[in-house]
């Protein structure tokens, strides 16, 4: 099908280049012709269109994207939020610079350690979440992000099903409380919501990664970290870096050990009440920064 646009024809060689089908190539091209990805979707319908993805399987194409030694074990319930996000996603940026594919990448990750967790019944991953290089609201308000936090919900998910421990949360809090937006806030009301098991952490804390955030993946022995602070989630994605072997296994320990040492503890009920009610994530944050104490939020 011949392009009518520059714009087209450049996203069509660049999703052609990523292993998309033929299909998928031609109709994301096509929108870009019309103009369709010039409108931002909003984060509710990004969510949504991601639990839809969820029901499912991938299909072989996708499946390329990212091999793994652990592929073979996935089940149903993984679902193409990657895939998702980089037919969204991708066809939007600019010819020669798609920072958002290591979006992409970050999400194949997590989908390969539902094979891992299913094979060996232990906790899937680990996320650093720095707020001091990712602004947590990005976590609610950005299509990439959201894809992330929806993605990690399944990894959970796959983990509950066989008793395995969830993937670790371990949050780097901002040396100042008052550094937080109100937004923020709302945004930590989703996290807490959610069943990964979450440590909240100071930033003195942190040691040498006071300044660090990271994803890190068992099994395929991989991370991706992020080193710096970026102005825009688009950036962030585009800076991420990934690494493996011995270095991963390295950070795995060093960020278990940092969680072992934690003996303070909040039930998650008190915590996280209902939607909109940021109170007590507030006081909670405060407290956690005030003191120098970390927590772990157990059920």
């Amino acid at each position: 099908m011949p392009r009518t646009t520059a714009a087209g024809e450049a996203h069509a060689a660049l999703l052609t280049e990523l292993g998309f089908p033929l299909d998928v190539v031609e109709s994301a091209a096509q929108s870009v012709d019309e103009g369709l990805f010039e409108l931002e979707p909003s984060p509710e319908l990004v969510s949504r269109t991601v639990k839809a993805c969820q029901a499912a399987c991938l299909p072989d194409e996708a499946k390329a994207v990212r091999p793994s030694r652990h592929a073979e074990a996935m089940h149903e319930e993984v679902m193409i939020a990657a895939y998702t996000l980089m037919v969204s996603e991708l066809v939007k940026v600019a010819a020669g610079k798609p920072v958002l594919a290591s979006a992409g990448r970050l999400i194949s990750e997590c989908l390969a350690t539902v094979g891992f967790v299913h094979e060996t019944r232990k906790r899937p991953m680990m996320v650093l979440d720095n707020h001091n290089v990712v602004v947590p609201r990005w976590w609610s308000s950005d299509s990439g992000f959201l894809a992330v936090r929806d993605t990690l919900a399944t990894v959970n998910q796959a983990a509950f099903k066989v008793h395995a421990s969830p993937a670790a949360v371990i949050m780097v809090l901002k040396p100042a409380f008052e550094s937080y937006e109100e937004v923020d806030f709302r945004s930590l009301c989703n996290v807490f919501n959610e069943k990964s098991d979450v440590w909240l952490l100071p930033y003195e804390r942190a040691g040498l990664y006071k300044n660090c955030g990271a994803l890190v993946f068992a099994g395929d022995r991989c991370a991706m970290t992020l080193e710096e602070r970026c102005e825009t989630p688009g950036a962030a994605f585009g800076s991420f870096r990934e690494t493996w072997g011995q270095s991963v296994d390295e950070l795995w320990k060093t960020i278990e050990t940092m969680t072992s040492r934690v003996s303070t503890t909040r039930h998650r009920a008190g915590v996280w009440t209902q939607p909109g009610d940021d109170a007590p994530i507030r006081a909670l944050v405060r407290e956690v920064i005030e003191t120098g104490e970390a927590v772990r939020l157990v059920d």
